[in-house]
């Protein structure tokens, strides 16, 4: 493949399994398991290709640890991060304007688009608050997967407006496209609803599509049908095609060997203070995965407590409490009939652990208009 540049278009919140046949006819598809089930580990990663302990954002309030070098600040690439909605805070983690699009970008680039129609309140986004917009819809499932997939239909064809303006400009053969998401969505599965915990299956995998014109799934050596890839794998392979491969990154190059296993690797924290409430670590197959909460019980049952009072999905989780409460009790979970047992699982996960260093996590403090944002988006109470 010839490839200059790189666009990475993110749907926020898109799961797996409400990937459009349309986007997924463009390019080759891969299941993905991503680095983590809520936005700040997981753009964090798509910036950095590192895994989270890694880079060492996990929550809204952290900074990307010292020495950690992003997409947007490599030598020689114009590197641009967009969201058109306001106070983004990840935009502040990265250190880069929010509003540069792909017009504005000199080749070689590396542009990463956060798109948020598909997150909650879904196709509402311009006009309702997420809060607001969870606690009106309760546990009407129907009606929430009606409009989650309102917000698919409207995020494509912004993706597609994309598409539009590379080849206005006349760059889009030379430009790797790629379409993912930075983490699933909860519609009614175990009794819950919307991101961050607990970790499952519709928060883990995600779509990837790797669309060129000269792509086909014989340029990679890694089977869509049967395996999956990871969001560190999307960094290296797209830096490798555009001849950036001195960038330190924790993924493979897809188009130059195979993956190491068959499994992919999922981290999530949330606290509160400080504290960590909910804490897990999970390993992923093609068809399902083991989950290892890594904190006590007692933490998971009082952050439990927490969403059923004070987080903005308490209004349909109220009515499923039963089903929402087994996701907490636990001391590891199954999911799906995974092609590798629970042991193969255990010791994958102790070899990341092995493999990764935790970085000093940086916290910082939040403006007031960010907080206002975060909260409209379902993030803060």
């Amino acid at each position: 493949m010839a490839v200059r540049n790189v666009l990475m278009y993110v749907c926020d919140a898109l799961r797996w399994d409400e990937l459009p046949a349309e986007v997924a006819e463009r390019g080759v598809t891969f299941k993905t398991v991503a680095q983590s089930t809520w936005s700040p580990p997981c753009f964090a990663t798509l910036s950095t290709g590192l895994y989270p302990e890694q880079h060492g954002v996990l929550e809204f309030t952290h900074d990307l640890a010292d020495g950690v070098g992003t997409v947007y600040d490599v030598d020689g690439l114009d590197g641009a991060y967009y969201n058109k909605h306001p106070n983004d805070r990840l935009a502040d983690v990265f250190g880069v304007p929010q509003d540069r699009t792909v017009d504005d970008l000199s080749e070689p680039f590396f542009y990463v688009e956060r798109d948020l129609t598909t997150h909650a309140p879904y196709d509402e986004v311009e006009s309702t608050d997420a809060s607001a917009y969870l606690r009106d819809v309760g546990s009407d499932w129907d009606r929430m997967i009606d409009d989650y997939r309102g917000g698919v239909r409207k995020s494509v064809a912004i993706f597609e407006d994309r598409l539009d303006a590379l080849r206005e400009r006349g760059v889009l053969s030379d430009t790797l496209v790629i379409f993912t998401a930075d983490h699933g969505e909860i519609l009614g599965e175990h009794g819950d609803v919307a991101h961050s915990n607990p970790t499952c299956p519709e928060l883990a995998y995600v779509p990837t599509v790797l669309v060129h014109p000269s792509v086909s799934a014989d340029d990679f050596h890694v089977d869509p049908e049967s395996a999956v890839i990871e969001h560190v794998d999307l960094v290296e392979t797209a830096l490798s095609l555009i001849d950036f491969d001195d960038v330190p990154t924790q993924g493979v190059d897809l188009t130059s060997r195979p993956r190491d296993g068959p499994l992919g690797y999922n981290y999530v924290r949330v606290s509160k203070r400080g504290i960590p409430f909910y804490e897990t670590k999970s390993a992923w197959a093609y068809d399902g995965g083991y989950v290892f909460p890594t904190n006590r019980r007692a933490a998971r049952l009082v952050y439990y407590c927490y969403r059923q009072l004070r987080s903005a999905s308490r209004h349909a989780i109220r009515e499923n409490w039963r089903a929402v409460l087994a996701q907490y009790v636990h001391d590891s979970y199954r999911y799906g009939d995974p092609s590798v047992s629970l042991d193969d699982a255990s010791e994958h996960i102790e070899a990341m652990d092995e493999r990764i260093e935790r970085v000093e996590l940086e916290e910082t403090t939040l403006s007031e208009e960010t907080e206002e944002r975060l909260r409209d988006m379902g993030y803060m109470t």
